[in-house]
Formats: structure tokens, C-alpha cells, sequence
């Protein structure tokens, strides 16, 4: 399984230590079980800009490398990646030294950092429900509620651990409600065995992209863990594409996946095929779009994944070429909109 794990308050004592820095800094004395919302300039009664400038104070002193481990927390982690991906997914604002504290705790491990938009701080970029679903994460780890619920809503699931701060939360039958990370491990031993007997199938999409006889291909990263995909693929060439979010149109989602990997407006765009695409523990259904209207030159937006795009001729494809890919270029070059693989 591929797991999510937030940074602070599931794995770093964020809270606790903010407390008391900015105790020291004013003398004020702030309970932790008073934090009864994430949103801190409340509970401080100061404004957001003030909130971040305290947290950017605190991680410039150094506090911030020496924040203690949440209870468990690294034991848990250490115990999980034997047998899953472990993917950090965290929203922080001020970002300075996350990879380094992480490393430093986890040097033993692989695992992935991610980040994403913040809502509470109205920071743009990409949501952690949109990462989650993007990256095919199966269970998601979290202190938020608001966070929790639009992850759950998206499909995936949640272990929400219990917080002053989240102790009125929506119920999503996605979001169970845990005490500590040795109940995470039981309940995911628990869904891990549930989840291989009821593995389902997913929808993702790739978008041709042809300008003057030539499609647009992209570098995938020659690191695994970098070019995520449950379909492998690393180091191959791929078209734009992706996974299809929770009541979303193909038409939409190729559009945002496009725009989010290449900064390429598509104008009209229409679906040419259809596959079925199967490797060892991953079944995809491929959606195989179609766009020669767009705006726009290709730039390399998530280098992490994508390390360059190219142009070129039909006649004259790269090799390797990403499967689910090939397959959609071969569907357009003899017109047909399934191929049955069986015949």
C-alpha cells in the first residue's frame, strides 16, 4: 500500500513546540488542550501574517530541528515502510529544513516528500486530496479535520489521530478516528488484508497532443519513487495524463492534468480510445484523449516527475515509450477505439 503520512502533529510535536516558543517570546501561556481549532491566529487572537512570522522566528532559532517525535511515531514509521511506501504529505507554510529533519529520523528508510497547498493560509498549489489522489494513495494519516474530510470525500481513507483541535469533526465513513500509532498499525494490518481481497480498478487518462504532425512526449524520472506510478514506467516517455478525480469529466481532468504538467491551455479536446492496462497488483482503465487546439508551449512543471518534454514526428517515437501510452498511439494510428488484446 502506498501510505500518507502529515508532518506536523502526526510525526513532529509541531504544536506543543510552537506553544512554547511563543511563550518564551511574549510570556504567554497557551494550553495545548485549549487549541480547540487549527486555525492558531484564532486561539492567539493575532493575525495570520503575525502566525506565520512566529513560525518563521521559530524555525530560523533552531527550535524547530530539535521538535520532539509525536509518541510512537518513528517506531510506527520504521515498522510500515517494511511493507509499504510511506509518502510525507504535509501543507507546512515554512519549509525550511522538513527534508533534513526527516531525513535525519528516517535515514534508514526510502520515502517521499510532498507538499502541498494550505488552505488555512490560503496558499496556492496543489490540495492533499488531489495529491492523494494523484499519487494513489491508499490511506491517508492526518490531525486535520477539514483536511481529513476532503481527502475522505475524494475516496480515500483517513486515520484522523485525536486532537484538542479536532474533537467535533464531520463523520465520513473514509475517516476512522484513532488514539495513538500503535492503533494505526492494527487497524492497518486490519484494512491492509481487507484492501488485497477488495482491490478495485482505477480510471486515468492520456492526452495526444499533436502539433504539425508531431506529439508531445514527456522524460519520465529514471527514479522510481520519483516517477510514481502504479504502472511503473520509469525512465520511459509518456503523454500528459493522469489519474481521474471523483466526479470529474475526462474532458476536465485531461484539461487540468495538462495545465498542471505542462502550463498547455487545451482549447477542444475529445476522447479517441479506450484500454485496459495491467501489471502485477495495479488495473487501470486508460482513457485515450485527443487535442490539436490548445495554447501554449510545453515547460516542465513538476521536474520531480517530468524532466523534460519533446516534440515528435509520428514516424519517429522515442523508445521506451510508457505502455498506457503506446497503446492510446497506437489506437489513434489504426483508428480504432479498442484494441481486444485477446484476439
Amino acid at each position: 500500500m502506498k501510505i500518507g503520512i502529515d508532518v506536523d502533529d502526526v510525526v513532529f510535536e509541531f504544536t506543543k513546540t510552537f506553544l512554547n516558543f511563543y511563550f518564551k517570546k511574549y510570556g504567554k501561556s497557551v494550553k495545548f488542550e485549549d487549541i480547540k481549532t487549527y486555525y492558531l491566529e484564532e486561539v492567539l487572537d493575532l493575525p495570520l501574517e503575525k502566525v506565520i512570522e512566529l513560525i518563521k522566528d521559530m524555525v530560523s532559532s533552531g527550535v524547530a530541528e530539535e521538535m520532539p517525535i509525536c509518541d510512537y511515531a518513528k517506531e510506527s514509521i520504521l515498522n510500515l515502510a517494511d511493507e509499504h511506501d510511506i509518502i510525507f504529505l504535509t501543507s507546512r507554510t515554512v519549509r525550511n529544513g522538513t527534508l533534513e529533519s526527516l531525513n535525519k529520523l528516517f535515514s534508514n528508510i526510502k520515502f517521499r516528500l510532498i507538499y502541498s497547498s494550505n488552505f488555512y493560509a490560503k496558499t496556492s498549489g496543489k490540495t492533499k486530496a488531489d495529491i492523494c489522489c494523484e499519487e494513489g494513495i491508499d490511506i491517508m494519516i492526518e490531525d486535520s479535520e477539514e483536511y481529513a474530510n476532503e481527502i475522505a470525500i475524494q475516496g480515500t481513507k483517513v486515520f484522523l489521530l485525536d486532537k484538542p483541535w479536532n474533537q467535533n469533526y464531520k463523520r465520513h465513513e473514509n475517516v476512522s478516528k484513532v488514539y495513538h500509532w500503535n492503533e494505526i498499525l492494527e487497524k492497518l494490518n486490519k484494512e491492509g488484508n481487507k484492501m488485497d481481497k477488495n482491490k478495485k480498478t482505477g480510471v486515468g487518462f492520456g492526452v495526444m497532443i499533436l502539433k504539425e504532425g508531431k506529439v508531445l512526449l514527456g522524460k519520465r524520472h529514471e527514479d522510481p519513487d520519483k516517477a510514481s506510478s502504479e504502472l511503473k514506467g520509469e525512465g520511459s516517455w509518456t503523454m500528459p495524463g493522469g489519474k481521474l478525480h471523483f466526479q470529474e469529466s475526462f474532458e476536465n481532468g485531461a484539461k487540468r492534468e495538462v495545465m498542471e504538467e505542462t502550463e498547455i491551455k487545451l482549447n477542444k479536446i475529445k476522447v479517441i480510445c479506450m484500454n485496459n492496462d495491467i501489471v502485477e497488483g495495479a488495473h487501470f482503465v486508460t482513457i485515450g484523449l485527443f487535442s490539436d487546439d490548445f495554447e501554449g508551449e510545453p515547460k516542465v512543471m513538476e521536474p520531480d516527475e517530468i524532466t523534460k518534454w519533446c516534440w515528435f514526428d509520428l514516424d519517429c517515437l522515442p523508445v521506451p515509450i510508457y505502455f498506457p501510452s503506446k497503446k492510446v498511439l497506437e489506437n489513434y494510428m489504426k483508428k480504432v477505439f479498442y484494441i481486444n488484446e485477446n484476439d
